[in-house]
């Protein structure tokens, strides 16, 4: 690769840490081991915007369960600063959990240079995306454009790898199937692998796609068949049943959960438990005190306002409260809540949560 430390018109000025960069700073990394059919598989939690972003990591940080949590993007255009935009990135954001960082770019050298300054503060690993489906991002050839040419997809990974004493060989990709369909999914596949990736999180619905239909489960089984590199399933995992079943019917070597778990905080004990023979206890109403409350309050830390928090406790309530028909139908009198005022509302959430236990019949507390 050419030198990634100059650009016309534009000073990158990036240099690797004292004595090189540490690929090997985190021995044992599961992620890059397949898994052994034994225990757990290795969960994450998956990279959402808005939803998953650091007020919502402070709360199920405290529920606990997975492995790794994975930061929603850091954007890289083409035009930019690569080391002011990592300083998002902040590895101790929660003391031990490992939080790796994701970014989304198409521009080869700022991605390099993104990686390294990454990798300065403390990431294990750097994740490329290569889903979003917003049109603000694939008109500009990154997130799941990249997906329309394998070649591009997987010459960023191999700059994002590099070569010599700066080369960082922990990148791995998050993928969709596909663009506009999944002609090209394997051929998107073989292209990560070859490029250097060391692990791939499928999520088998194409940018078309969105979020809406099934996640088509045989793609993560066909890349499985072809990969030399570890494969993490992605997409509808709302259960232990569903985390059990994608682990069965594709043979993923580890899962990744996002909406699921904003549903269920409490999601990842529960799948451990199952695959390890645990009886996991279910969450006490002091338990879903501690997640709402620590979400409430993280967000008046970073910043947000009575009348914006309220927004967001209606936003995760609105994931939060669909297990059942009782929380269906409460989650519908919440969200028409006038309540301005966010710790007045938290109160009326854990109300709810209480009379939740008394009068629901679907659902067990014991």
């Amino acid at each position: 690769m050419e030198s990634v430390r100059t650009l016309t018109g534009f000073a990158l000025q990036a240099s690797p840490p004292q004595g090189g960069l540490k690929a090997e700073a985190c021995p044992n990394y599961r992620l890059f081991e397949n898994w052994d059919g034994k225990n757990c598989p290795m969960m994450l939690l998956a990279p959402m915007e808005v939803l998953a972003d650091k007020q919502f990591r402070k709360a199920v940080a405290t529920v606990g369960g997975m492995d790794e949590m994975v930061m929603e993007f850091i954007r890289i255009p083409d035009q930019g600063h690569p080391r002011s935009l990592a300083n998002r990135y902040k590895s101790d954001e929660l003391g031990s959990m490992t939080i790796s960082p994701q970014v989304m770019g198409s521009h080869d050298q700022r991605m390099w240079v993104a990686t390294r300054e990454l990798v300065k503060r403390g990431a294990y690993r750097v994740d490329l995306n290569c889903g979003c489906p917003a049109s603000r991002v694939t008109k500009k050839g990154s997130g799941a454009s990249l997906l329309k040419t394998p070649s591009i997809l997987g010459g960023v990974v191999r700059s994002m790898i590099g070569s010599g004493p700066d080369k960082f060989p922990n990148i791995s990709v998050k993928m969709r199937s596909g663009f506009e369909d999944t002609q090209l999914f394997l051929e998107n596949v073989y292209s990560a692998i070859d490029g250097g990736a060391r692990a791939i999180t499928v999520h088998p619905r194409t940018s078309y796609q969105k979020y809406s239909g099934r996640a088509d489960w045989n793609l993560i089984r066909e890349a499985r068949k072809i990969s030399t590199v570890p494969i993490i399933g992605n997409g509808d995992i709302t259960s232990v049943q569903r985390a059990a079943e994608i682990v069965e019917s594709t043979g993923c070597d580890a899962i990744m959960i996002g909406r699921g778990a904003v549903r269920n905080p409490w999601l990842f004990h529960e799948i451990r438990g199952h695959f390890t023979g645990q009886t996991i206890a279910p969450p006490s109403i002091k338990d879903e005190w501690t997640f709402w409350s620590t979400y409430r309050q993280a967000g008046r830390e970073f910043g947000g306002t009575a009348r914006g928090n309220t927004g967001r406790l209606k936003m995760i309530l609105g994931y939060y409260f669909d297990k059942c028909t009782w929380m269906k139908e409460a989650k519908a009198r919440l969200l028409r809540s006038r309540h301005v005022d966010d710790e007045s509302f938290l109160y009326e959430i854990i109300d709810v949560l209480e009379q939740h236990r008394k009068h629901c019949s679907e659902c067990s507390f014991e």
